[in-house]
């Protein structure tokens, strides 16, 4: 089952600092209240990615690129951590290895090490610690599955692949997204808004309602580019 996650009210703890670690962060389309990285090594794509999610944040501590980020880094030595309170969310970045006590706190966790066997000791937690975890090195490893996805207007397809392989789970998706027309994704917005229309007046749709409205002309009046006909055969397979 495919589900989509608000991240806006997680925390999230992120073990490792790579190139996927970065391409988990920048799929992030909100901030969330806070975030911990627990890494040896950050990499450019990393820093990146979380320059990219709090830039005007943390421009007002003073950095405001990954090459700052990554020099505050370098002079942590004596104490290897970073903490920034960035108005909503608090970012946490510690240059060491992992413990098994960063999982305190934290509802969501990213395993992306170099590291396999510490990959699948963190996943395993997800029984012990009640977590989502995804984890990197293992499509099946985890509870948590990254999916491929396109955005329109008023619907989203989503791909996931299970042995874990993102770059054909993009072309499928974007193969499928081609398929997707304006004609098709108007006419979700239109059910919704006919649908929104029926709640407020205390009417439900009736059983078989909506097999009638894909077997009615509304998407072919869109097509043609009568909204004003199409709104009235749902309304009308609805009522």
């Amino acid at each position: 089952m495919l589900l989509d996650v608000d991240l806006s009210a997680a925390s999230v703890l992120f073990v490792g600092a790579g190139k996927i670690a970065g391409r988990r962060l920048e799929r992030f389309d909100s901030k969330p209240t806070r975030i911990r990285v627990v890494a040896k090594e950050y990499s450019d794509e990393f820093l990146n990615a979380l320059v990219g999610l709090y830039r005007e944040e943390l421009a007002d501590h003073g950095v405001d690129s990954a090459v700052a980020l990554g020099g505050l880094l370098e002079l942590s030595n004596e104490k290897p951590s970073l903490r920034f309170d960035l108005g909503i969310s608090r970012l946490e970045i510690f240059r060491r290895s992992y413990d098994e006590r960063d999982l305190d706190g934290f509802g969501v966790v990213f395993v992306c090490s170099d590291d396999r066997e510490l990959n699948r000791k963190v996943a395993n937690a997800q029984k012990s610690h009640g977590l989502f975890v995804n984890n990197a090195s293992d499509g099946k490893g985890g509870n948590l599955r990254t999916v491929a996805s396109s955005v329109f207007a008023n619907l989203e397809i989503g791909v996931l692949s299970f042995e874990g392989v993102p770059a054909l789970s993009s072309w499928i998706c974007q193969e499928l997204a081609k398929n997707i027309s304006d004609e098709l994704d108007r006419f979700v917005g239109l059910c919704a808004q006919v649908r929104a229309e029926a709640k407020k007046s205390g009417k439900g749709p009736r059983e078989g309602a909506w097999e009638a409205v894909l077997n009615s002309r509304a998407l072919e009046y869109l097509g043609s580019g009568d909204n004003d006909l199409a709104i009235g055969e749902i309304r009308k397979c609805l009522s």
